[in-house]
């Protein structure tokens, strides 16, 4: 992970008022609509009325963020198998498996096998 990211965190509107994250905390976001639920590590989610593009927005600045279908951005430090397919799947460390859409597929192999500090 890049370390000016490593305590960088970003405001997450929520219910009760702002959340501030860490951005290497973030294991994955979910699409629902307008709305889009973060996943973080130790059990956490937080669901925020900001859509999936703001988080794009928000997380370009990290390498290891990448959007792998219109409902998911995944931090790639958390992908721990990538399963081959018409797009494929990924399992993060939390055991949920997310699809990948045929279109952003080659995005993130790429990123996958990146070597780091090359």
């Amino acid at each position: 992970m890049e370390t000016k990211y490593i305590n960088k965190r970003i405001p997450i509107p929520s219910k009760k008022g702002l959340d501030f994250v860490f951005v290497n905390h973030i294991i994955y976001c979910e699409a629902d609509g307008n709305y889009t639920r973060l996943f973080l590590i130790n059990d956490r989610s937080i669901l925020t009325s900001k859509p999936i593009k703001w988080f794009m927005t928000q997380l370009s600045g990290s390498s290891n963020f990448c959007r792998i279908h219109n409902s998911y951005i995944v931090n790639t430090d958390y992908v721990e198998q990538y399963i081959r397919g018409d797009g494929g799947q990924v399992k993060m460390v939390d055991e949920k498996y997310l699809s990948v859409s045929r279109a952003r597929k080659r995005d993130l192999l790429q990123l996958l096998n990146r070597v780091p500090g090359n």
